[in-house]
């Protein structure tokens, strides 16, 4: 295959998943008797993928994930979406029309140099560690199991059930073009509502301060769920608005359904639930507050029942595998989930939005948002004098990062809304000045630009994109060090039951069982005990059926064990890593005195 036979290749998987969002968000929109015309593009393509995800999850309940099916229904949708806007011959609010196609042409400029990082093979920690294969598996099987072997055998299955559906037709490459599609669609989302509270300036600000965080296209392309997530809670709340302000109860629907369904994406997205509600009765009569609140619960409800079904049904927990105090214990049992609490919890939370940016070391080490992430506050609140009502989207922003864990990745989930409220509030200050205009637009360019930096200097850092086999293996051999121990692994022992210390993150890579982390039956500090009670690595391995030990060169008390036992037998060392066969235990010795004499 040569370079452009792979973009092609991506081309053509990101146009099916384009044409099949657009599909399948025009026909939601139908369904819930919006106006299409008065629905954003944008808007469309995350109801379109929100539907994606749960028809591709309702496939795998039934154990029908599977190529024809998922084929099938995307064709289908395409015709049934075609015949509608034929026969109707309406357009979204977002879409080419009335001069709107320069938003969608600068979206996609903007939005372009982060495609090139989704032509990489997966290099993310957390897509290899467990989205990545979890998703492998839904395809392989073609149904949602439980996964025994992952740190998280279950959860809210969205983004890695959607990723499935697209595995079922296309390489794990294709995969990442989910992420980038949801900032992409983020963008002209955070565009619209930033532009319908301020002005169009305030509108390019907004998505300038998304498109211009690194960490956002670092996500897009490395398999994190992070970008869906944000997608569909900034629609959500979105809709919300769009609800408080028309009679329409579609708007209400849609709203709820898309906050479940962020829900449906990981637990951060329950925070959705209740906030989009907020909004959309915000300042609502009395007299039809109950209603619409109605009307909103179902939906939602309606969009988290197969994801939270799913959940108790396999576990009894529908936080699995958080709090075990109220659902009981499990080998997976994680006990904190916000990590710091009380005074030292609020003080990382009032400082997220300057360490993302500033002090990056202190929540992830990823790459940096914005500066203005956290130079916009003060933006932010001189705006609330002028137009009080800012204060709501602020307000969202404020109420997650105070109960949200403490990581620059999570902080993406809620990104897009504080992008709205810096922009809209950047647009109300600054009024109808053109001078005032005409700077701001001047400083979105400049915004803006600081992502596709990013884009080109990681493109430059990790050479071209492979193409073939053998430049794949040493693009993940120079990233990923544990990489030729496991290609090892693969070669001469495929379907071995391997156990890892220190090499979590390489379970996609492994073509049989890599066990071991830090939770789960075989947990490292549950085989540490096994290990002193049977007097021996490999009698430890031994009994969870692992034939190979795969050990990290770091100094750890493995690397020790595993040294001195005499049955583990080195078969590969580099200078990151070990490999040890276990070999069998020698038989019994018999009694050199002979049997017994008889009488």
């Amino acid at each position: 295959m040569t370079l452009a036979g792979l973009v092609a290749g991506q081309s053509l998987a990101l146009a099916m998943l384009l044409v099949s969002a657009w599909a399948a968000g025009r026909l939601a929109v139908r369904t819930l008797r919006l106006p299409v015309d008065a629905v954003p593009l944008s808007l469309t393509f995350a109801a379109g993928l929100m539907v994606l995800a749960q028809a591709a999850l309702l496939l795998g309940l039934v154990g029908a994930l599977r190529a024809p099916m998922v084929v099938t229904l995307a064709a289908a949708s395409w015709a049934a979406a075609g015949w509608d806007r034929w026969r109707t011959g309406s357009i979204e609010a977002g879409g080419l029309g009335r001069g709107r196609a320069a938003v969608a042409f600068a979206v996609a400029l903007v939005a372009l140099p982060g495609a090139a990082l989704t032509l990489y093979p997966p290099l993310g920690f957390d897509q290899t560690l467990y989205h990545l294969p979890t998703a492998r598996a839904f395809a392989a099987t073609g149904g949602v199991p439980f996964l025994p072997a992952l740190r998280y055998p279950i959860f809210p299955p969205l983004a890695e059930v959607l990723n499935a559906a697209i595995l079922t037709v296309a390489g794990d490459v294709a995969t990442q073009i989910t992420g980038w599609l949801a900032i992409a669609a983020g963008l002209g989302l955070v565009y619209t509502w930033a532009r319908e509270r301020s002005t169009p300036a305030g509108g390019w600000i907004a998505a300038a301060i998304l498109a211009g965080s690194p960490i956002a296209w670092y996500l897009a392309s490395t398999g994190y769920v992070e970008p869906l997530l944000a997608l569909l809670g900034l629609a959500a709340c979105y809709a919300a608005e769009r609800a408080r302000h028309g009679a329409d109860t579609g708007w209400l629907a849609l709203s709820g359904a898309l906050a479940g369904s962020a829900a449906g994406v990981k637990y951060l997205g329950l925070y959705f639930v209740p906030a989009a509600a907020l909004v959309a009765c915000l300042q609502a009569p009395r007299s039809s507050a109950t209603r619409r609140l109605a009307i909103y619960g179902l939906a939602a409800a309606a969009a988290m029942a197969p994801s939270y079904g799913r959940l108790v049904a396999h576990t009894g927990n529908p936080l699995f595998p958080f709090y075990p105090e109220l659902f009981g214990p499990s080998p997976w049992a994680a006990q904190e989930f916000l990590g710091r609490r009380g005074v030292d919890r609020l003080a990382a939370a009032a400082t997220v939005l300057w360490d993302v940016v500033f002090r990056r070391e202190r929540v992830g080490g990823l790459p940096p948002f914005s500066p203005v992430f956290a130079l916009g506050v003060p933006v932010v609140v001189a705006a609330w004098w002028r137009r009080p009502s800012l204060a709501a989207i602020a307000g969202l922003t404020a109420g997650y990062l105070a109960l949200a864990p403490v990581h620059a990745h999570y902080v993406l989930a809620i990104a897009p809304i504080w992008c709205v409220a810096i922009g809209a509030s950047a647009g109300v200050l600054v009024g109808a000045s053109r001078a005032g205009r005409v700077a701001l637009f001047a400083i979105a360019v400049a915004l803006a630009a600081s992502g596709g930096w990013f884009a080109v200097a990681r493109v430059r850092a990790l050479g071209p994109p492979p193409v073939g086999v053998d430049e794949r293996v040493r693009l993940l051999t120079a990233q990923r060090p544990l990489y030729p121990a496991v290609q090892f692994l693969n070669r001469t022992a495929p379907g071995a039951v391997v156990y890892a210390v220190g090499a979590e993150n390489m379970v996609d890579d492994r073509l049989g069982p890599l066990l071991g982390d830090h939770n789960g039956p075989v947990s490292h500090a549950r085989m540490q005990a096994r290990v002193a009670g049977r007097h021996g690595v490999a009698a430890a391995l031994e009994e969870i059926g692992a034939g190979y030990l795969l050990v990290r060169e770091d100094g750890s008390v493995w690397t020790q064990w595993a040294r001195g036992d005499p049955r583990l037998v080195p078969v590969f060392a580099d200078a990151h890593a070990r490999v040890y066969r276990v070999s069998p235990a020698a038989p019994p010795a018999r009694d050199s005195a002979g049997p017994p004499p008889r009488d």
